[in-house]
């Protein structure tokens, strides 16, 4: 950033001057050899002094242009990100959950704006009623690296806490997707996030599709 401002305001024609009044004072003194030595000396001296000061110039200009987009960024709401990493195909769900293993993962991204705190998910009814996604919440969620979501099954609002040790939530989540009638292709589910944004409480929506043909929910959240 700052080679580019310096390039692009006032070192140029600074610089383009002081080579001008050098061409102009050794042509005035090109008689006089001591003279002339003792200006070629001046014009070293006045180029470096000029070069410097420039470079503070420069880095002052990029350093201001960096603390205005910062604040910037800090001025907008915040903006978060839903990702998912989902195994394709039943037998390769199958797989994951026989070795007890979620076969999706969900991660969530502050891409910009403030730093929301006390992240909550609404949760999310299978399509025949039966189960309920419920999500974790987050004290806060900051860039860069996306945070992974925790996630629970319901079964009709009771807790099942007592067979996951055995089976896992993967087993679980299986049966939140088979909750479902064969038609249509695709079953799509809204997963609001709910969040503080300093003392104003927010809300982002997502849209999780899960491909019945594929076996697998789509990386692709769409943001509502």
């Amino acid at each position: 950033m700052t080679a580019k401002l310096w390039g692009n305001h006032i070192a140029g024609p600074v610089l383009a001057i002081i080579a001008i009044a050098s061409v102009i004072g050794a042509a005035v003194v090109r008689n006089d050899p001591s003279l002339a030595a003792k200006f070629l000396v001046w014009t070293a001296w006045t180029t470096s002094a000029a070069t410097v000061f420039l470079m503070f110039v420069a880095q002052y200009d990029a350093w201001k242009k960096l603390d205005e987009e910062v604040q910037k960024y800090l001025d907008d709401r915040p903006r978060l990100g839903l990702h998912i990493v989902s195994h394709f195909g039943y037998k390769e769900w199958q797989k994951a959950v026989d070795g007890r293993n979620t076969p999706v993962h969900f991660s969530l991204e502050h891409l910009g704006g403030r730093i929301p705190t006390d992240v909550r998910f609404d949760p999310i009814q299978s399509k025949k009623g039966t189960w309920t996604l419920c999500f974790g919440s987050e004290s806060y969620v900051t860039p860069p690296v996306r945070l992974m979501l925790a996630y629970e099954l319901r079964d009709k609002g009771a807790s099942i806490d007592h067979v996951i040790g055995d089976l896992g939530w993967g087993t679980f989540l299986l049966e939140f997707v088979k909750d479902s009638d064969p038609q249509p292709e695709r079953d799509e589910y809204l997963l609001t996030v709910r969040y503080m944004d300093r003392d104003v409480e927010r809300t982002q929506a997502f849209k999780l599709v899960f491909d019945k043909s594929k076996f697998g929910f789509l990386s692709n959240t769409m943001h509502l």
